[in-house]
């Protein structure tokens, strides 16, 4: 198990020893087993290390993410890929061996692929997205995929297709969700989070109306719990792609929802104090001795705005916080205020920092990509800050009474 550390640290040995021998000597590890293997894994050491990496880029079919508790690790294996793909630009022939190679071993690499960005792998990528969208629960959706058919839309021979699924996409998860059961009532909430994340990194503003769109679909009463929490996730993508025709729309949803506590309806407060780049409004919830949660929202949409003058707000506030979480938050939002010189760009913004990955997710062993959580672990050892047994337990108050 990955969570197992003695675990962990075998699997970074034998990458490191990896990289090492293999850049040192400039020689290309992935095409050249592929092609002469007998050439570089004739020692027991080097065949131990070959198997290590491939279960090392096959886990949790997202590739990376096991190594997102190790930044430094996983920037190394980033860049040895990038070397890879830096040789096929002058290359062609070894760019189209390395390109098979992903597509035979590696058939969950949507990342990789994405970085390679020829035809073959961008329509077992787009192909592997549609089958995604009739996964029915949240252990069986692999949001990667969905995560890496965005990044082909870098490529401009790509982009067109690539709108047209995210388009669409969430017709299709109720059409399947209908087929399947009758009703939409089943409707997987993972299947939404991934998609509004996806549009979020396309940073398209023509994917705003139907963003808005599926807010309203996600906040009626009537859908069940998890699909109305990604309400929050809608407001936060709206937020993302900039998008003022939804002010009044959240402003309302504020409103119906104003005693609630709810992780998802502070997202929407804060995408809320962004698009109206209301720092006043993020200031006055901040004061409030009345508020004990929900305080990290605040926080971030203050260092988002790029409020310096409100940066005695967030100081202030700091000494009470006793969540070790919601403490990073504060933390990082004073360094950014104390550091930028301009609110930072969508792509760039304090919220990205909440990662990918829906906490629903972490029930079944995934790690969080959240970096507030992971920098809480690190420094308290404990490494259930973000579990709850429950999905509506609410969010753990920032500040105990």
């Amino acid at each position: 198990m990955l969570n197992d550390p003695t675990r962990q640290k075998q699997i970074e040995d034998y990458f490191n020893s990896f990289i090492d021998e293999e850049l040192k000597n400039q020689t290309d590890p992935i095409v050249r087993h592929r092609t002469s293997a007998s050439f570089l894994w004739e020692s027991e050491k080097s065949r131990n290390i070959r198997e290590q990496i491939c279960q090392a880029l096959q886990i949790d079919d997202g590739g990376l993410h096991w190594m997102s508790q190790n930044a430094s690790l996983k920037a190394r294996l980033i860049a040895f890929e990038d070397d890879l793909i830096q040789k096929g630009k002058s290359e062609p022939e070894f760019l189209q061996r390395f390109s098979d190679y992903v597509l035979k071993e590696h058939p969950s690499r949507y990342d990789l692929m994405a970085k390679i960005a020829d035809r073959p792998l961008f329509f077992h990528t787009l192909k592997a997205a549609r089958d995604m969208l009739k996964a029915d629960f949240a252990a069986n959706t692999n949001a990667f995929v969905f995560y890496g058919l965005a990044d082909f839309a870098q490529e401009p021979r790509f982009k067109k297709d690539v709108d047209e699924f995210f388009q669409c996409a969430f017709d299709q998860v109720r059409t399947y969700t209908a087929q399947r059961s009758g009703t939409f009532e089943l409707l997987n909430a993972s299947l939404f989070n991934a998609l509004f994340k996806s549009i979020d990194a396309l940073q398209d503003p023509a994917f705003g109306n139907l963003v808005l769109n599926e807010f309203l679909f996600c906040s009626q009463k009537e859908n069940h719990y998890e699909l109305r929490v990604e309400a929050g996730t809608a407001a936060i993508t709206l937020a993302q792609l900039q998008h003022q025709p939804s002010i009044p729309r959240l402003q309302q949803y504020l409103i119906e929802n104003d005693s609630d506590e709810a992780d998802y309806v502070f997202e929407v407060r804060y995408a809320l104090w962004i698009l109206k780049r209301d720092s006043d409004g993020a200031v006055e919830f901040l004061k409030n001795p009345r508020n004990t949660t929900g305080l990290g929202y605040a926080a971030i949409a203050l260092a988002d705005l790029n409020s310096k003058g409100n940066i005695s707000a967030i100081t202030t506030r700091r000494p009470e916080i006793d969540n070790p979480v919601t403490l990073e938050i504060f933390n990082e939002a004073v360094h950014r205020l104390q550091m930028q010189t301009e609110p930072p760009e969508p792509a760039n913004r304090t919220i990205r920092m909440f990662g990918t990955i829906p906490e629903r997710n972490t029930w079944t062993g995934t790690l969080t990509d959240n970096v507030f959580v992971r920098r809480a672990q690190a420094k308290t050892g404990k490494f259930d800050l973000d579990f709850k047994m429950e999905l509506d337990d609410g969010p753990e108050p920032d500040i105990q009474r």
